[in-house]
């Protein structure tokens, strides 16, 4: 009798294993899977994978869960990694610490996620604009605008740009730049608005465009109180307290200081 049961045993291995299907916990396993394991107790389900070093001990070495409709890889050991290879090179590395490499399986202690190339840049999300982000925006987040090629940081109430509208990638460096173009480079503006310069958040100098209230200053507070046309002014606080006079040209400091109405003037 023991003859038969082990026969009919050993009958049911090979049809199944015939069949390459495997079925854990299941009769009838699915065809789309070589190896089905299933549970009907609820809804979480795991698979150990355990060697010499990490034990045979519960919750020890690789865990794949299903918990409801979430799936996890959890490793277990404190010692131990998880990583994606992909022709002999780790391709995606998560440390026991929580730093995260991309082409490399050591990242830095002090970054969560370190990425390494030689030949491959990172691509930020491609948005039409920053109207494009809707609702709740956090702090630092990065986009790329396709409608002005330009990259962007918002900092909790609104967008920042960080790159060149021309999408050149070139800017005026505060240490200085080498290899401009005296006909392509300049510092102003490429609309009809009045250009300004500050030092200590006051104004240093002014350029008007055309139209409007047309005036020049150059210095420190210079036509500090007014803004008539036709005044030139150049020099530290040069006609600082003019208020209705026009057409005038004062250099030097404080020129015309005191003035406050006169027109046609010249001050040296």
């Amino acid at each position: 009798m023991k003859r038969i049961l082990s026969l009919c045993v050993i009958f049911l291995l090979c049809k199944n294993c015939a069949a390459q299907n495997v079925g854990v916990g299941i009769n009838t396993p699915a065809g789309a899977y070589k190896l089905h394991v299933h549970t009907a107790a609820g809804p979480d389900v795991s698979i150990g994978l355990t060697n010499g070093i990490t034990g045979s001990g519960d919750l020890r070495g690789i865990r794949l869960r299903a918990s409801d409709n979430d799936f996890y890889i959890i490793n277990n050991e404190a010692a131990g990694k998880i990583a994606m290879v992909t022709s002999g090179f780790d391709r995606l590395t998560v440390t026991p610490s929580g730093n995260i490499g991309i082409g490399t399986s050591t990242p830095h202690a002090n970054a969560l996620l370190e990425m390494n190339t030689t030949n491959k840049g990172l691509l930020l999300p491609r948005v039409s604009d920053t109207n494009a982000i809707t609702g709740s925006k956090p702090f630092g987040l990065l986009i790329y605008s396709t409608s002005d090629n330009k990259l962007y940081c918002y900092q909790g109430t609104k967008w920042f740009g960080l790159a060149a509208a021309n999408g050149s990638g070139t800017y005026w460096d505060l240490q200085g730049n080498a290899g401009i173009s005296e006909a392509a480079n300049f510092i102003g503006t490429t609309d009809n608005i009045p250009l300004n310069f500050r030092v200590n958040n006051q104004r240093a100098a002014h350029i008007s465009g055309t139209g409007g209230s047309t005036f020049t200053a150059f210095g420190y507070q210079a036509l500090g109180l007014s803004e008539q046309d036709g005044n030139s002014a150049f020099g530290h606080q040069a006609m600082f307290n003019n208020t209705l006079g026009k057409f005038n040209t004062s250099n030097g400091y404080r020129a015309l200081f005191s003035s406050t109405s006169v027109l046609l003037n010249i001050a040296w």
